[in-house]
């Protein structure tokens, strides 16, 4: 499905996943929602999205460190920066880092960051993870899974693969990566992606 917003092609994905929310993992640490969202804009620029998590143990669990889950056949864009957002807020359809100063939980609309590694997810607690990727090659259309989460639960290194679909757009100039996802989004590719999901998610 594709919408215009704020001048950049957006492509909403649901992944239609319901299961997902709790068996995509190896540990506690689920995603609650299943939507993700892609971004048209130009070579090297970061784009911003949010995962939010949830930890469904009765312990607390202490964050280390996060990448990119590929999907297979795609290009992977580059993991250039990630935080947490305090509370459950959620950037989404942003561009540039640190992110733009408009809509956020804190001071004249800005978005607070926390380090990731040795933030603390309480029992049942939540946590919304802003990540934020780039592509360095004009007319391609990059595409990630979700992320893969690790931190320590009860003293021990345990993960979880977060399942959202995004994807990113890139070319020379922002209108020729609004035109590269007219063009080169199709059902095949969000198929495609949706199917390698749905297949982790059996396989935990």
């Amino acid at each position: 499905m594709l919408r215009i917003g704020r001048g950049l092609a957006v492509i909403a994905v649901c992944l239609g996943l319901v299961s997902a929310c709790g068996g995509i993992s190896r540990g506690p640490l689920t995603t609650p929602n299943t939507t993700g969202a892609g971004v048209a804009t130009t070579a090297g620029t970061v784009a911003i999205f949010t995962i939010q998590a949830t930890n469904k143990s009765d312990q607390p669990l202490t964050l280390s460190a996060i990448s990119l889950l590929p999907v297979p056949g795609q290009p992977t864009p580059v993991l250039e920066h990630y935080a947490i957002i305090p509370g459950l807020d959620t950037l989404e359809d942003a561009t540039g880092w640190p992110p733009p100063a408009s809509g956020g939980p804190g001071p004249n609309g800005t978005w607070p960051r926390l380090s990731l590694r040795g933030y603390i997810v309480r029992p049942h607690g939540y946590v919304s993870i802003m990540v934020g990727v780039a592509g360095a090659r004009a007319g391609v259309v990059y595409v990630v899974g979700g992320l893969t989460a690790r931190y320590l639960l009860r003293g021990k290194p345990t993960s979880s693969v977060l399942g959202m679909v995004d994807m990113l757009c890139v070319d020379a100039v922002a209108q020729a990566a609004h035109d590269t996802c007219q063009s080169q989004h199709d059902q095949v590719l969000e198929d495609r992606a949706m199917a390698y999901v749905a297949k982790l998610t059996a396989a935990r």
